[in-house]
C-alpha cells in the first residue's frame, strides 16, 4: 500500500563546495511518484536548489550503484553525477519494522555537472527505504554522518526512539580493509565532538551550518499542497546539517565531514514546520 525510497548522494569539492543529490520515489497503492532535487552549497554561504525528475521507478534494491539512475532532468536543463568507486557498501539490516538504511558507496570520486554546477571531489551514496509512514515509526531523533579523513572513510547512523531505545550502525573502510560495528556519538548542539565507529575514533569540528530548519521547506518542495502531503506522511521534521573537518585519531589525518541531527514531531524546536492559515486555505481552495 505504501513504500518510500530515497537515494542520497553528496560530493564535496576541494574548495568546500557541497553538492547534495536526492532522488525519491513514493508508491501509493500501485503507482510510483518520482521526484529529484539538487542542492548546491557554496563557500560564500549561498544555496541553490534545483527541482527535477528522475527515473519513473526506483532501481532494484540489489542493483549495483553504477546502475542506479544518476542522470536527472532539472530546472534549466540536465544534471549528471558521474562516479568511480573507492569504497563499497554496507547493509546493517532493518533499524525497526518498516525502516531500512544501507550504504551504496562509502566513498567515490565524483563529478557533478548541471545548470550552474561543475564540481568534482569525494562523495558518498546511500539508500533509505520505508514501508510505513515516518510519523508512525516512533522516531525521536536521528544522527547521521560520513567522513573522509586521510585514507579512511567512516559512516554512521544513530536513531533514538520515543520508547527510549536506540539503534546504531556504522562502518569504516581503509584501503582493502573494512569493519562494521557499534557507534558512539558525542556531539554537542553546535556539532563539535567525537564519533567512534567499530572502535575507530574521529574528532569533528564544525566549519559551517549548511541547513538549519524545516526538512520540507519551500525551496525543497515549492508547492504548498505537496508540502502538506509530505508532512502528513512524514510528520514535522527539523534538520540541522553541518559541514565540518574530521580528524581520524588513529592516523592523525584530516578530511571533510558532512553530518546532521534530525528531530521529529514534538521533539523538534517549537514553532517550526508550521504553514500560515492563509497558505493552507489557499492550497485547499486550489485543490
Amino acid at each position: 500500500m505504501y513504500e518510500f525510497q530515497k537515494m542520497y548522494a553528496d560530493v564535496v569539492a576541494p574548495d568546500g563546495t557541497v553538492c547534495v543529490v536526492y532522488q525519491t520515489w513514493v508508491r501509493l497503492l500501485r503507482a510510483w511518484h518520482a521526484r529529484s532535487g539538487i542542492e548546491l552549497y557554496r563557500p560564500d554561504g549561498t544555496r541553490t536548489v534545483l527541482i527535477g525528475e528522475g527515473a519513473a521507478e526506483p532501481p532494484p534494491l540489489d542493483a549495483p550503484v553504477a546502475r542506479c539512475p544518476m542522470s536527472l532532468r532539472v530546472d534549466g536543463g540536465s544534471f549528471e553525477l558521474a562516479l568511480d568507486e573507492d569504497h563499497g557498501g554496507f547493509e546493517p539490516g532493518p533499524a525497526c519494522p518498516g525502516l531500512e538504511w544501507s550504504v551504496k558507496l562509502g566513498a567515490a570520486r565524483m563529478r557533478a555537472r548541471g545548470p550552474g554546477i561543475d564540481i568534482a571531489g569525494c562523495g558518498y551514496v546511500d539508500l533509505v527505504r520505508l514501508t510505513r509512514a515516518t510519523r508512525f515509526l516512533g522516531l525521536r531523533e536521528l544522527g547521521w554522518g560520513r567522513t573522509h579523513a586521510g585514507p579512511a572513510t567512516l559512516v554512521w547512523t544513530a536513531l533514538d526512539f520515543v520508547d527510549g531505545t536506540r539503534w546504531c550502525a556504522g562502518a569504516w573502510w581503509e584501503g582493502n580493509r573494512s569493519q562494521h560495528g557499534g557507534v558512539e556519538v558525542e556531539l554537542d548542539g553546535r556539532g563539535r565532538g567525537s564519533v567512534v565507529v567499530a572502535d575507530r575514533p574521529i574528532s569533528i569540528v564544525p566549519v559551517r551550518v549548511i541547513h538549519d530548519g524545516d526538512a520540507f521547506d519551500r525551496e525543497r518542495i515549492p508547492a504548498l499542497a505537496d508540502r502538506l502531503v509530505t508532512r502528513a506522511i512524514g510528520g514535522a521534521t527539523h534538520q540541522v546539517r553541518w559541514q565540518g573537518q574530521a580528524t581520524d585519531l588513529r592516523s592523525r589525518q584530516g578530511g571533510d565531514a558532512l553530518y546532521e541531527r534530525v528531530r521529529f514531531g514534538r521533539f523538534r524546536p517549537v514553532g517550526l514546520n508550521q504553514e500560515s492559515t492563509s497558505e493552507v486555505a489557499t492550497a485547499i481552495s486550489a485543490s
